[in-house]
């Protein structure tokens, strides 16, 4: 085997791990970012509660 195919194939390695590793980080930051979203507008409506109380 030649020196080139060794290193094609280690490049074409390293940029399907990148791309892997990418595709997770936007799905999980997309998940985090929903339940981060629901969690804030469940504080306001308990916020804005408590100031309509008073």
């Amino acid at each position: 085997m030649r020196i080139l195919d060794k290193k094609g194939q280690g490049l074409t390695e390293y940029i399907t791990l990148l791309l892997l590793i990418s595709v997770i980080s936007i799905v999980a930051a997309k998940s985090l970012g929903s339940t981060v979203k629901t969690k804030i507008q469940l504080a306001r409506k308990h916020i804005n509660e408590e100031i309509t109380l008073e």
